[in-house]
């Protein structure tokens, strides 16, 4: 186990949102923009970040608990693709609602690293995660990331509300992948790197505010407006799939 206090470790803490991706060059976020604190903010939560986290949530938030839910299992046996069905008719309304929170997110976390990091440390710091140590790191805990314990606290409440708890839980299990995937040797480059960064103190210094940041941002409830649309997409999605169940078996839609 890697422990609590390793670059590592804080570096896992302050990158893991609930589905943290890979980040390529070749598409950062406001790439244009200028000033160190947005270039390490387009570095780290770029366009390929967005989408990914959307596809993790839909896959952890969405998909998941409806696969778990009995109701549903049995609708499935009566009437195969219902589940296929919401998440595919949903996914446009929630992709929506997904950018404008992951743009409110990169607000804030342009403002969190502007009042506790230097020009300087954002810089090199920027530096670091768009050079190839920092991209085989952040492709790692991609690919390595964990969600079981975020999923146990969705299917456990009614509002589907993250804890703080479960998404430690997430990032110490993710943290271990981590180091098992890139192999000791490569793992203790890395966090020599790390540890001798002039910008990671002030990274670091950074972490508490940043997962707080993260799961805020996990936790966003949907709009009035939102929770409308989603309702009457769902009555519709309904109503269609099961006509069609029932154009295909007039038997079970005449019972």
């Amino acid at each position: 186990m890697i422990p609590a206090r390793t670059p590592l470790a804080l570096l896992a803490a302050a990158l893991l949102l609930p589905g943290s991706a890979f980040v390529a060059p070749a598409v950062l976020h406001a790439a244009q923009e200028t000033g160190a604190h947005s270039r390490l903010v387009a570095t780290i939560a770029s366009d390929t970040m967005r989408d990914r986290l959307f596809e993790r949530q839909l896959e952890i938030g969405f998909r998941g608990p409806l696969e778990q839910d009995p109701e549903l299992a049995e609708i499935e046996l009566e009437c195969p693709g219902f589940t296929d069905a919401l998440v595919a008719g949903l996914t446009p309304t929630l992709r929506r609602s997904h950018d404008v929170d992951y743009d409110w997110f990169r607000d804030r976390l342009t403002a969190l690293f502007e009042s506790g990091m230097s020009e300087d440390e954002a810089a090199d710091a920027a530096d670091f995660f768009s050079g190839e140590t920092g991209q085989r790191l952040l492709l790692t805990i991609a690919t390595q990331q964990s969600g079981t314990n975020a999923l146990r606290d969705i299917m456990a409440d009614d509002d589907m509300t993250i804890s703080a708890q479960s998404m430690d839980k997430d990032r110490a299990d993710t943290v271990q992948r981590v180091q098992e995937a890139i192999g000791k040797e490569e793992m203790d480059a890395i966090i020599s790197e790390l540890a001798l960064a002039g910008w990671f103190p002030a990274f670091e210094a950074l972490q508490p505010r940043i997962s707080a940041l993260n799961l805020e941002l996990a936790n966003l409830d949907y709009t009035p407006e939102e929770y409308a649309e989603i309702d009457r997409l769902t009555a519709e999605i309904a109503e269609a799939h099961f006509t069609r169940c029932d154009a295909a078996d007039p038997v079970s839609g005449q019972e």
